[in-house]
Parts: structure tokens; C-alpha cells; sequence
């Protein structure tokens, strides 16, 4: 506990010793640091809503292609025709992981057609979700070919039979876009609080430097009995402000002052009058 006390106040004791240049930019260099990196992370996190809102809407686009045809050519030549067609789609996108089209009968899922690049089982969790809430179900992957987002699109097939098209897409191109953002981001942010820095420190002199200089030598020359000067700053802002404090402070002690040196002449002048009259009785 002592120890930490010790430590307290000593870092007290060297901000204290601290001039306002290096708190000023001390504290612009914390809190421009921390705005940054919260504005940072709103950017890159709406960034990545925004990549992935196009991805889904890649997929949901595949998926809907897929169904519609399912639903028109649910058997025969058209079941080999769309897979062979989801196979060719698959291989000449390498960004498709894989494309599945099951049914799911009395909880049971039957796999129909579909093609992939990476062998993969989608988590029964997320088929009870679609199935329960009928609705699109978007998934985070980890997959043996990296990350991935997949999509489960359900729809009503004939004799109201619950299908649902599967589609996984890698996501591997979202996170290197994320880097580079970061880098980037990074380094703008880097040399932003450098530029802010290099002319906050050059607007030092003009703003406080200056200023500060012209009311320490006003207030050493009053000191040295030069009480007529007074601070030479007429602007609207805490300088002129202090300035006209000054002003009027040095003002009234100028009239301290005078009545002072008129009280010590006016007695000095009666001090005279009474030891001439004391003299001129006693020579009498």
C-alpha cells in the first residue's frame, strides 16, 4: 500500500512539473488516440456488415436460382441437369465452397443433389432453427478450407415437403479486405495525429507562448516599480481577459498609489509648518 502511494505520488508530482505545452499535447495525444480508435472500430465493424450483407445477398440470390428450378424440375432429367449444373458452378467459382439442396422428412434430412470442394455435415442446430422459424438462417463456418459464411434457404416443395438449399462461400476475401483496412486505417491514423501534433505544437507560440511571454514581462516591470505598464492584449479571449483584470488591478493600485504619496507629502508639508512654528517660539 505504501509502495503504491509512493508510486502515486510521484507520477503525481511529474505531471505537476509538467508545462502546459506537454500537457496540452499529452492530453491531445489521448484523447485524439482514443477517439480514433473508437471511430476506427465503428468503421471497420460497419465495413464488415457491410461485406457481409453482400455476400448474403450472393448466396440468397444462388439459393432462390436453385430452388425456383427445383421447384419446376423436381425429378428426373431435371435433377441431373441441375446437378451437373451446381457441380460446374461450384468448380468454376473458387470462392463457392459448396451448393446442397436436402429435404427433411420426419426430422430426417435427405440429401438431393449438390456439389462441393470440402466435405462438410451442416449442424443440426441450425436446420431445427430454419425449420422452425421457415426462414433464412445465416452461418459462421470453420471449415478445413478456412472461414466461411453458409446459408440455409428454406422453401415449401410439393406435398408440402419442408427443402432447403445450402450454400457456403469462403470468407477469406472478407477478412483480407478486413486487414488491409486496418493497415490502412492504421497509417492514416498514425500520420493524422502527427499532423495534428506537428501544428498544435507550431500554434503553441502564437496561442500561449506569446501571450504568456508579454504578461510575465508587463508583471516583472510592475514588480521593479514600473507601474505604468500595463498588458498590451486586446483580444476577446482568456489572455484578453486576464489582461484586463491586470489592467484594472494595476489601475486601482496606481490610485493606491498617488493617494498614498499625496497623504505622505501632505504630511511631511504639516510636519514642516509645525517644527517652523515650534522654532520660531522657542527663539522668542
Amino acid at each position: 500500500m505504501t509502495k503504491l502511494r509512493h508510486i502515486t505520488q510521484k507520477a503525481t508530482y511529474k505531471i505537476s512539473n509538467m508545462t502546459v505545452r506537454t500537457r496540452l499535447i499529452v492530453l491531445t495525444i489521448l484523447g485524439l488516440a482514443i477517439t480514433m480508435a473508437i471511430w476506427g472500430w465503428i468503421q471497420l465493424r460497419v465495413l464488415d456488415v457491410i461485406l457481409v450483407e453482400q455476400q448474403v445477398k450472393r448466396l440468397h440470390d444462388l439459393a432462390e436460382t436453385v430452388s425456383t428450378y427445383y421447384q419446376r424440375f423436381p425429378s428426373g432429367r431435371g435433377l441431373s441437369a441441375l446437378d451437373d449444373t451446381i457441380e460446374y458452378h461450384v468448380n468454376s467459382d473458387e470462392r463457392l465452397m459448396r451448393i446442397d439442396l436436402f429435404s427433411v422428412v420426419n426430422g430426417e434430412i435427405e440429401y438431393i443433389v449438390g456439389a462441393g470442394r470440402i466435405p462438410y455435415e451442416w449442424p443440426e442446430n441450425a436446420i431445427s432453427s430454419a425449420i422452425e422459424k421457415l426462414k433464412t438462417e445465416r452461418i459462421e463456418l470453420n471449415t478445413e478450407g478456412g472461414p466461411a459464411l453458409g446459408l440455409l434457404y428454406p422453401f415449401i416443395a410439393e406435398k408440402d415437403t419442408q427443402v432447403f438449399v445450402g450454400v457456403i462461400v469462403f470468407s477469406q476475401s472478407r477478412l483480407e479486405i478486413l486487414t488491409r483496412a486496418k493497415r490502412l486505417l492504421l497509417f492514416s491514423t498514425m500520420g493524422l495525429l502527427f499532423a495534428i501534433i506537428f501544428v498544435l505544437a507550431l500554434s503553441y507560440r502564437w496561442l500561449i507562448g506569446r501571450p504568456l511571454g508579454v504578461i510575465i514581462d508587463t508583471i516583472d516591470d510592475f514588480q521593479a516599480g514600473k507601474y505604468v505598464r500595463r498588458i498590451p492584449i486586446t483580444r476577446l479571449d482568456e489572455w484578453g481577459q486576464m489582461a484586463d483584470h491586470f489592467n484594472l488591478m494595476a489601475d486601482e493600485i496606481e490610485r493606491v498609489l498617488a493617494r498614498n504619496l499625496e497623504l505622505q507629502r501632505n504630511l511631511e508639508e504639516r510636519v514642516q509648518e509645525a517644527t517652523h512654528k515650534w522654532f520660531n517660539c522657542s527663539n522668542r
